[in-house]
């Protein structure tokens, strides 16, 4: 419910102070609502002709008792983990917008778990901007083409080693939004148990918004999200 207020502001003239009313001698009560709980705070007079009334305002610094919930969401170009041979792609959309949200002083956190190049892990993240950190694996190639017959043993242990990392610096509560690329089929290739990821979803700080991007997308975490967006080609003649 939203409610409007026409406020009319009474000051001295020639000063830059608000004048102080003292509320007059009436039998109006002060403004109540059952739906408006207000707490017994600092008393503001409004000036609302014809009348006077006595409001009682929250301070602003309550605000801070409602903090705004985070979000699940998921960007994928499977309906399941079922569909056959997915297409990876890359969502530069996702990025670019995680790019503008860093830019306004949000801090943003992107892991790429199956790309991996020179100098890259855990150790090494890439900085764009004061606000957004990139990390891979620490790999000297990307898997593309990965199998769990084709990633060998130390690849195996980058790929874990980058998400026991990740999972550290979400409870740390640096950042408001991590994006997780290609976790999913990380799971499905059974490197990342999908139990350690259900529960690292509901143990992680409530107000930090999650992107997983990717195929092959496990129905469980389609199951948690608020909000699944799937991406799907189109062909024009």
């Amino acid at each position: 419910m939203v409610l409007t207020l026409n406020l009319h502001l009474v000051f001295y003239k020639g000063t830059n102070q608000l004048s102080t009313l003292t509320p007059p001698q009436t039998s109006l009560s002060p403004l109540t609502s059952p739906y408006l709980p207000v707490p017994p705070l600092t008393s503001l007079y409004l000036l609302s002709p014809p009348m006077i009334v006595q409001l009682e305002t929250p301070s602003i610094n309550n605000c801070s008792a409602l903090p705004i919930a985070g979000m699940v969401q998921v960007f994928t170009n499977s309906s399941s983990i079922q569909d056959p041979q997915p297409e990876r792609k890359f969502f530069t959309n996702v990025l670019a917008q995680a790019l503008c949200i860093a830019q306004q002083g949000t801090k943003v956190l992107v892991v790429q778990f199956l790309k991996g190049g020179i100098n890259q892990g855990c150790q090494h993240p890439t900085t764009l901007g004061q606000n957004l950190d990139w990390l891979r694996c620490d790999l000297h190639r990307n898997l593309e083409q990965i199998t769990q017959t084709t990633a060998a043993e130390a690849e195996i242990q980058a790929i874990q080693e980058l998400w026991q990392h990740t999972q550290q610096l979400v409870l740390e509560g640096d950042y408001s939004l991590v994006i997780l690329d290609e976790l999913s089929l990380a799971m499905q290739l059974q490197f990342i148990p999908e139990a350690k990821v259900l529960d690292f979803l509901s143990d992680r700080p409530t107000t930090i918004d999650i992107i997983f991007t990717g195929a092959a997308m496990p129905q469980a975490i389609l199951d948690m999200a608020d909000q699944v967006t799937k991406i799907r080609r189109s062909h024009y003649v």
